[in-house]
């Protein structure tokens, strides 16, 4: 709807909560989504374009605000930043 109304670009990140009975510790009932809307002008590569500028600065902010957190997965889970 905020679309229609005129908005180009809508992100909504809020807790979700998924009522399944699962039995395995690889299915997670309860995390933080990210909802984004927007509308395509031109092409899809827009949309590729807003997700990899997403991901850019999620990962620079990781690494700028968590490095103790990374640490501590780096020492199980070996890698480069």
């Amino acid at each position: 709807m905020a679309i229609c109304g005129g908005f180009g670009h809508v992100f909504e990140v809020g807790s979700v909560f998924r009522a399944e009975y699962s039995f395995t510790h690889r299915h997670l009932r309860k995390f933080t989504g990210l909802d984004v809307e927007m509308e395509i002008k031109e092409h899809y590569s827009e949309v590729m374009d807003i997700v990899d500028r997403l991901f850019v600065a999620l990962f620079d902010s990781l690494n700028e605000r968590c490095q103790k957190e990374l640490e501590v997965v780096r020492e199980q889970y070996p890698f480069e930043p």
